[in-house]
């Protein structure tokens, strides 16, 4: 299992996306002592049966518009 700042290193994006990828379209990672932990394998394939990585990062920048309107 590789720590939150591998898969930072590997995608390249900012916490705030990864921890919105987790919460709204369940990558999948296990929290372990405090910390995120990612499964590479179970990364790569999340992503593809999401459409891809780029449209799984598309879906990002919309999220805080959503949750300031259903708020």
């Amino acid at each position: 299992m590789q720590p939150f700042a591998g898969l930072r290193e590997y995608w390249d994006p900012p916490a705030e996306e990864i921890y919105w990828l987790i919460m709204l379209r369940s990558l999948p990672a296990v929290l372990v002592d405090g910390e995120w932990r990612f499964e590479q394998r179970a990364v790569d394939a999340w992503a593809e049966d999401n459409g891809g990585l780029s449209t799984v990062r598309a879906f990002v920048p919309d999220v805080p518009d959503i949750l300031v309107l259903s708020a």
